[in-house]
């Protein structure tokens, strides 16, 4: 979508900020967010049953939470639309960032996942690829 933006948008500066804002500014606090939720989930898997302590609960949902940031910064910037879906997830799991939670790491993660993936509806693109994978594989 944001290589679409940028064909239409206007020639020149217009279109230079544009590319150097949605390559490189806003792409930094995602590859940051990705960062931060590989260290979070290394150390869910290694310790299961073991409540997080604030660094790796800042490392999980912090991260998730700042790669969504930066997912609607770049709507923003560029479709001038928020999505609040994503913004709405993001600042909820920021404030837990700052509450003690006394739920297993692997408790966590699995609220985490409902919490990301149970809101979002299918796209109708993704509707008819699925559609097309199964009736090719059946």
């Amino acid at each position: 979508m944001t290589a679409i933006r940028l064909s239409r948008a206007e020639a020149g500066r217009v279109r230079n900020a544009l590319a150097r804002d949605s390559y490189t500014y806003l792409h930094y606090p995602m590859v940051a967010g990705i960062v931060l939720v590989a260290f979070g989930l290394e150390y869910t898997l290694a310790h299961v049953g073991e409540p997080f302590d604030s660094v790796h609960r800042f490392a999980l949902l912090g991260g998730v939470a700042i790669y969504l940031l930066a997912h609607v910064l770049l709507r923003l910037r560029n479709a001038r639309t928020v999505n609040r879906q994503r913004l709405a997830l993001a600042l909820a799991l920021l404030a837990l960032c700052l509450v003690p939670l006394d739920a297993s790491s692997l408790a966590v993660l699995a609220g985490l996942k409902r919490g990301a993936l149970g809101g979002d509806r299918l796209r109708d693109d993704q509707d008819l690829t699925t559609a097309a994978c199964r009736r090719f594989w059946t």
